[in-house]
């Protein structure tokens, strides 16, 4: 998504997020709550805050809060 953000819309981003990112936080909730540890969640919170930060063309360090709610994302994880 990196690479594709100058290259592409933020609708079309956010429907690349929600075909390539968003399965595995959906779908595969039942496999993360039986490794449910502090570490694992944590990874995987980070690298949705991640991506919405490239959908949104955010600096690094952006608040995610307000960006979750614009792009009609939900933080899963947290």
């Amino acid at each position: 998504m990196k690479c594709l953000k100058n290259k592409l819309s933020a609708d079309t981003l956010r429907s690349l997020y929600f075909v390539l990112v968003h399965p595995y936080y959906e779908y595969a909730n039942i496999v993360w709550a039986v490794r449910n540890t502090v570490v694992v969640l944590q990874k995987l919170f980070i690298s949705q805050k991640r991506a919405v930060r490239i959908i949104t063309n955010s600096p690094w360090n952006a608040h995610t809060y307000p960006l979750f709610r614009k792009k009609h994302i939900y933080p899963g994880i947290a």
